[in-house]
C-alpha cells in the first residue's frame, strides 16, 4: 500500500473514532426508528427470510409484521399473506421476518414490513421490497459483484452511492460483495498484531457504540439494493477478521456486529467465512484466504500465508466433488498467494496481488485450488483487491480469473499492466460486474459508474462457455 493511501485510511479511521467515546452507548436520537433498510437473507425454493435492524428510538413496545404477495401493492397495503406479529425489540436489535415454507419456486415476491407503537395504533407500512425464490434449472437470471469500496466516513462517497444505484437498477437476484467495503481494520500492524493500531476505528469503543458505527456505515453501501437482492458477503483483508487477529478483543465485536447486520446464507461454517449457494444452474462458492491465517503474511512478505486451512480445504474438496451444477464459480477477496512481495514497479509489499500468471507461485494454496477447479470443471475464479477490472486465463485450463472492478481508483494499474501481462482486458474505471446466466453461456459485463451520460455504459463484455 502506498504511503498516501495509508495516511488516507488512518485519517478515515480517526474521523470514525471522533464520534465514539467510551461508555457513550447508543448515539443520540435523531428521531429515527430505522436507519438501515431491509436485508434479504436466505431464500430457497419455498422459504425466505428478511432482516431489519432497529435504530435509536426503538422501544420494546413496538410490534412488527411483514406482508407479502406475488405482485406489488403500490397503494393497497393489505397483503393476503403475513408473517406472525412480533415485539419486544430494543435499539440496535435485529428483527427476522421468516417465511418457513409455502412459497412457489422460481417466482418473484413482493413484501412490506409494517410496525406500530402499541396495539391500539394503526400499522405504518415501510417501502416495498422484493425477492425471487430459487430458480429452476435452465432458468436465466442475473447477479452482480462489487468489491473494494473502502468507504467509512459520512456521508457516503458519491462513487459508492452511484455504483450501488447502478447495481439496484440491474435488479439482480443476488449481489456478491467481495470485501473491503469499509476499513474496519488497518491491515499490516505487526505480528503479533498490535490490536490498538489494527482496530483503530474501535479505539475506546464499548460494545454498544461499536454496533452503531459498524452497521450504519455498512447500511450506506447496501441500503440501495439489499431490500430486493439477496446479499452474499465475502470477507476482505480490511474486515478485521483474519485468523491471527482472534487474540484481539475487537475481533469479537467485529464478528458479532457483522453477523447482526448481515444475514448468513446457507454455508458449512458458522461464521460465514466460507460457504456456498446453489441458484438455478449456478453453484456459487466463496472462500476466505485470511480467516485461518496464523500470522500476518503482509507484514512478513510471505504470500504462502494466505491459506485454506484444514477445515476450509476439506470442505472445498467435498463441495466441489458433490456439485452437479452446470456452472461452478469460486469467489474470494484475493488469490491464495499471488505475486509475492516487492515488485520492481510497486514499492512496498505486493500483498497477494496478481492474476492467472501467479497461480503457481511455489508454496501457495492457489496451486491446489487450481487443480481442483480443473478436476471438477470450475468455470471462473472471481476476486477483488487489485481495484481494477480484468479477465485472464491460467494456461489452457479454461478457468478464467475475473478481477471484478472497484469503487476506488487503482494506484498501480500501469504497474500491473506490465507485471501481470497477458490480460484479455484491463480497465481502471470505477464500476461493478453484471453477470447474466444463460443455459449455454455466462455473459459478464463491466458497468461504468459516472456522473454524466456515460454512467451505466458497458465498458467490457466477456463470455464464458462450459468447461468440457
Amino acid at each position: 500500500m502506498s504511503p498516501r493511501r495509508c495516511l488516507t485510511l488512518l485519517g478515515l479511521f480517526a474521523i470514525v473514532c471522533l464520534g465514539c467515546r467510551p461508555d457513550e452507548g447508543p448515539r443520540p436520537s435523531r428521531g429515527r426508528l430505522f436507519e438501515v433498510a431491509e436485508v434479504v437473507g436466505t431464500v430457497t425454493d419455498s422459504s425466505a427470510e428478511v432482516f431489519l435492524q432497529t435504530d435509536a428510538d426503538m422501544t420494546p413496545g413496538f410490534s412488527f409484521k411483514m406482508g407479502y404477495d406475488t405482485f406489488p401493492h403500490p397503494q393497497d397495503r393489505s397483503y393476503p399473506l403475513e408473517t406472525p406479529v412480533q415485539s419486544g425489540k430494543g435499539p440496535g436489535q435485529k428483527i427476522v421476518f421468516s417465511i418457513p415454507d409455502g412459497l412457489n419456486p422460481d417466482m418473484q415476491y413482493f413484501y412490506r414490513v409494517a410496525y406500530r407503537r402499541s396495539s391500539g395504533d394503526a400499522w405504518v407500512w415501510r417501502p416495498e421490497g422484493s425477492f425471487h425464490t430459487q430458480r429452476d434449472p435452465g432458468s436465466p437470471f442475473r447477479f452482480c459483484v462489487i468489491a473494494d469500496f473502502h468507504d467509512s466516513t459520512p456521508p457516503a462517497d458519491p462513487w459508492v452511492v452511484r455504483i450501488a444505484e447502478n447495481v439496484a437498477a440491474d435488479q439482480p437476484d443476488f449481489v456478491v460483495s467481495l470485501g473491503d467495503m469499509i476499513p474496519v481494520s488497518n491491515q499490516g500492524s505487526g505480528d503479533p498484531p498490535n490490536c490498538g493500531l489494527t482496530y483503530l476505528a474501535y479505539v475506546g469503543f464499548g460494545d454498544q457504540a461499536a454496533s452503531w458505527a459498524y452497521s450504519h456505515v455498512l447500511s450506506k453501501i447496501f441500503n440501495t439494493f439489499s431490500h430486493s437482492s439477496m446479499l452474499v458477503w465475502v470477507n476482505g483483508n480490511h474486515e478485521g477478521l483474519a485468523g491471527y487477529l482472534t487474540r484481539c478483543a475487537e475481533y469479537g465485536w467485529t464478528l458479532n456486529e457483522r453477523k447482526k447486520y448481515l444475514p448468513l446464507l446457507n454455508h458449512a461454517e458458522p461464521n460465514g467465512f466460507f460457504g456456498d449457494l446453489v441458484w438455478g444452474d449456478v453453484h456459487i462458492i466463496w472462500l476466505d484466504p485470511l480467516a485461518f491465517a496464523t500470522y500476518d503474511p503482509y507484514m512478513l512478505n510471505r504470500p504462502e500465508g494466505y491459506i485454506l486451512g484444514e477445515v476450509q480445504r476439506a470442505w472445498l474438496e467435498e463441495t466441489l466433488a458433490g456439485s452437479s451444477s452446470r456452472w461452478k464459480l469460486i469467489f474470494a477477496h484475493t488469490l491464495f498467494g499471488g505475486g509475492g512481495p516487492n515488485f520492481d514497479c510497486l514499492p512496498g509489499r505486493a500483498y497477494a496481488r496478481g492474476n492467472a500468471n501467479y497461480v503457481d507461485v511455489p508454496g501457495t494454496d492457489q496451486i491446489h485450488i487450481q487443480s481442483l477447479m480443473e478436476e471438477y470443471g470450475v468455470n471462473a475464479y472471481f476476486y477483488g483487491h487489485d481495484h481494477m477490472y480484468s479477465v485472464s486465463e491460467y494456461g489452457k485450463s479454461g478457468v478464467r480469473y475475473v478481477l471484478v472492478g472497484s469503487g476506488v481508483e487503482s494506484e498501480w494499474t500501469e504497474c500491473l499492466e506490465d507485471r501481470y501481462a497477458p490480460w484479455e482486458v484491463i480497465l481502471e474505471e470505477r464500476g461493478h460486474l453484471r453477470v447474466d446466466v444463460n443455459t449455454d453461456s455466462l455473459v459478464i459485463h463491466y458497468i461504468r459508474a459516472g456522473f454524466n451520460e456515460t454512467n451505466g455504459q458497458i465498458l467490457a463484455t466477456h463470455e464464458i462457455v462450459p468447461v468440457p
